[in-house]
């Protein structure tokens, strides 16, 4: 299992406590490349000081957070934006229907459940909003 993860690099969302701590230090002592985010700072702080973790405070709500997250593990790990374009591929490659699904394609499902005309007969269901990949 070693070799599977060596210097891969590992981003995890609030990976300063809980189970997202227990699997950045899981991955980090599988020799990965850890980048970890998290709303609290001194959190953040402490992980990395008792770990060796990197880490940038980040909350994944807050779109600027998210663009922030995305220009720092560019320079951290050496990320261009030719290798940005080939993962964004592979990641598209992988999806039945060929896209990277929106917010907006949330919206639209959030929408049509919300409209009783047009959901009224539904009483409790699971909605993969994956682009066909749960199939």
């Amino acid at each position: 299992m070693n070799n599977l993860v060596k210097d891969k690099v590992v981003v995890i969302t609030g990976g300063n406590s809980g189970i997202g701590y227990a699997t950045a230090k899981a991955f980090s002592n599988l020799n990965a490349n850890v980048l970890i985010t998290g709303k609290r700072e001194e959190a953040l702080k402490k992980v990395s000081e008792d770990t060796g973790i990197k880490s940038i405070l980040a909350n994944q709500s807050v779109m600027a957070d998210i663009d922030n997250l995305a220009t720092a593990m560019q320079s951290k790990f050496g990320i261009d934006e030719a290798t940005l374009e080939v993962i964004k591929r592979q990641m598209i490659g992988q999806v039945p229907l060929g896209k990277m699904g929106t917010p907006e394609d949330v919206a639209k499902l959030v929408v049509y459940l919300s409209d009783n005309n047009s959901s009224s007969f539904i009483t409790g269901a699971e909605f993969f909003i994956d682009g066909g990949m749960a199939l």
